[in-house]
């Protein structure tokens, strides 16, 4: 599992992924789908695809 840091505005559904760490991670792994797990009690979890 990788870690990346994703900050939402509240009430917002938009995540902002950035950084070379994030970068190096896509650049290999394009189609790929991504789930997004929240660490806040009661909240669901995000699926996003990675595309150029």
């Amino acid at each position: 599992m990788v870690a990346f840091s994703m900050p939402r505005s509240e009430g917002d559904n938009m995540y902002c992924i950035t950084g070379t760490e994030w970068s190096r991670f896509v650049r290999t792994r394009i189609n790929a789908m991504i789930t997004l797990y929240s660490k806040e009690d009661g909240e669901d979890f995000h699926r996003v695809g990675v595309r150029q």
